[in-house]
């Protein structure tokens, strides 16, 4: 295994994209850069890297702020498109399970 990869497998029980994902990791920093699943819900062709392009941080949490979802090729490897996917987060928030979301102002 190389350092920074983190491969998972998740129970079947839990709804997630695929039960088999990897994780790598920059190892300078620790932050995620690029998050690769099989989009079953589609078909098991349909295999997406998530790659994280910004993060920002709030109150010290860092977040990834910008990712773009693009097919991957047969080694990996992320294509440059075609995007499925792109998600840039510009709020959040943390609440505790009591708390009711209240809407963000802006």
């Amino acid at each position: 295994m190389s350092p920074g990869i983190l491969d998972a497998r998740f129970s079947p029980n839990l709804r997630t994209h695929s039960e088999y994902q990897r994780f790598c990791f920059d190892a300078a920093t620790g932050l995620l850069r690029q998050h690769d699943y099989t989009a079953l819900a589609m078909g098991g062709w349909a295999k997406a890297a998530m790659v994280i392009l910004e993060h920002s941080s709030w109150n010290g949490i860092p977040y990834s702020s910008l990712r773009r979802g693009t097919p991957r090729r047969a080694d990996d490897t992320a294509r440059g498109g075609p995007v499925i996917i792109e998600i840039q987060i510009h709020e959040w928030r943390l609440m505790s399970s009591r708390q009711e979301a209240e809407p963000l102002k802006g």
